[in-house]
């Protein structure tokens, strides 16, 4: 078996002696930032590089001026400028050109130098793409520059820890799967050929008790620095093995209630979240480890249309509902939280999106690649004929005050894809790929980027019959809270008693996915919905 390999700057001429002559020549040879700030008026700046944009998940939110982020007025976050600084932003491929004002920090991401607004990014064609190449000026300055563009300053480390990298990765190690001892010996030296390396190893589906202590030896002998390992032994174990270079706090095993139907095999497998306190150098890290139920129907149908939901669907959701009520609950005073497994949910499911608005979580892949969807269940797999997108993740978020640090994604990619040599054939390590997130350490709280706060539902309010018009309910910026309160109840009460078959878990998921209403959504109702939802409603 073989293992896989795995601005150009204007120079005035000296005029002069020549003994000034030569005092110039070494002065800019030792110098040359000195000469270029000669030529400029000393409040002149431009740069140019990367812009990307952020949008409704932060709508609302506290930036680092203290100014609430509007997505629909033209702002923008850089790292150094001071706020209220004027910037004209202009798309060098297009030509377009918009003023925005410096409210908030970041982008923190290498090659980035503005984060725009999603009205600053539409009116500069940048939606779709989600960056572009653009020259950044200080509206109002008068003289030309010497330079065209100034490279842009690297966000300074913090002097602890300055990345954390967690790693996620489906194993494909149940008693069925084809070539188990082949592919697990070839994968200690893949994950340690990983760049950035990771940090935090979760391995899901590892059932395996020989194979899960060849890996965690493996990897030793290759020299990852293993401070903590865990398995939560269950009567057909969890599958999620955790190998981290960070010593473990605390442990905590919560079982899914909801897990599928009584004669479904994934119900005797464990299902539920593995919350890990680890101590890292910078204060302790809260991560969650979790596999929800998978689907069985295909994502997409023959013309490659997404498929809305199967007979699993409200199995799912009451899992997501209790994984951010897991999180609510047993993190609740942490800085930053990272969420992270084979959850089974790509970004264009019900149930991907709900835990998201739910519990806060912002997709650290996606924040790093902007407008792409991206694959770990992919046809590019040799064990796969449908693609089923992106269903493994590392989600995160950040919130105001609390214990430990903050988070800020500097890389993000799907890895562990290259096939080795199993008796004559190439064969992929797993039928999933990994996906590996990076993490800077952000202890600043001028730095922090704080992520939208979840529907938690305690904001009260009143819905009324009116709301409910044909078929969909009405939801408007003033009786939207009411209904997110209502979602939330609906949720949680069909997860404590087992009710899989509720039919209005599905709008109520769609209520809390609309967020922060600003003008009026329609979430769509069966007649059965609306018979039933209509009857708990005030006349």
């Amino acid at each position: 078996m073989t293992l896989p390999e795995v601005t150009r700057t204007q120079r005035r001429k000296p005029q002069g002696s020549p003994s000034r002559t030569i005092f110039v020549l070494a002065l800019a040879l030792l110098l040359p930032a000195l000469l270029v700030a000669a030529d400029l008026p000393p409040d002149y700046f431009t740069q140019e590089g990367q812009a990307s944009w952020y949008g409704k998940p932060f709508h609302g939110r506290k930036t680092a001026s203290g100014a609430r982020y509007d997505m629909f007025a033209y702002t923008c976050a850089h790292r150094t400028l001071p706020f209220g600084t004027k910037l004209r932003v202009t798309n060098l491929d297009t030509g377009e050109s918009v003023v925005v004002t410096v409210t908030d920090r970041g982008p923190f991401i290498s090659g980035r130098i503005v984060d725009l607004s999603y009205a600053a990014a539409k009116d500069l064609g940048m939606l779709g793409a989600g960056v572009a190449k653009v020259r950044i000026e200080v509206e109002g300055q008068t003289a030309s520059p010497v330079i065209a563009a100034v490279e842009p300053v690297p966000a300074p480390r913090p002097p602890a820890t300055e990345r954390v990298t967690v790693l996620s990765f489906n194993i494909f190690d149940p008693f069925f799967s084809t070539d188990r001892e082949d592919r697990v010996v070839a994968m200690p030296s893949a994950i340690m050929a990983l760049d950035p390396r990771p940090d935090v190893i979760v391995l899901v589906e590892a059932f395996h008790s020989d194979h899960r202590d060849y890996i965690v030896r493996e990897l030793k002998r290759l020299g990852f620095p293993v401070a903590a390992v865990h398995y939560e032994k269950r009567q057909y174990g969890t599958g999620i093995l955790l190998i981290s270079r960070y010593p473990l706090e605390r442990v905590k095993y919560t079982p899914f209630r909801v897990s599928g139907a009584a004669y479904d095999p994934e119900r005797y497998a464990g299902k539920g979240v593995m919350h890990y306190r680890l101590a890292t150098p910078a204060g302790p890290l809260e991560l969650f480890a979790t596999h929800p139920i998978a689907r069985f129907k295909y994502l997409y149908d023959k013309q490659g249309r997404h498929v809305d939901r199967d007979r699993k669907t409200i199995d799912r959701l009451l899992q997501m509902e209790a994984i951010a009520r897991i999180i609510e609950d047993q993190a609740p005073g942490a800085r930053s939280v990272i969420v992270t497994g084979d959850i089974n949910a790509s970004p264009d499911m019900i149930e991907y999106q709900y835990l998201l608005a739910r519990a806060g979580l912002v997709d650290a892949w996606a924040e790093v690649h902007p407008g792409e969807l991206g694959s770990t269940y992919s046809t590019e797999n040799t064990f796969n004929d449908q693609d089923w997108s992106r269903i493994d993740h590392v989600l995160y978020l950040n919130r105001e005050g609390g214990t430990g640090f903050w988070l800020q994604p500097v890389t993000g990619s799907i890895c562990l894809k290259e096939p080795i040599e199993i008796d004559g054939k190439r064969s992929c390590l797993s039928d999933h790929f990994g996906v590996l997130g990076s993490f800077e350490v952000v202890t600043e709280p001028c730095r922090a980027r704080m992520t939208p706060a979840g529907v938690t539902g305690k904001t009260g309010g009143t819905r009324a019959a009116a709301d409910i018009s044909g078929k969909t309910i009405r939801l408007t910026p003033e009786n939207a809270a009411a209904w997110q309160t209502w979602a939330v109840e609906v949720m949680g009460r069909a997860d404590r008693r087992y009710n899989r078959f509720d039919e209005r878990v599905i709008p109520a998921a769609r209520v809390v996915i609309a967020g922060a209403v600003t003008e009026t959504v329609e979430v769509p109702l069966s007649p059965a919905q609306k018979i039933m939802i209509g009857a708990g409603v005030r006349k």
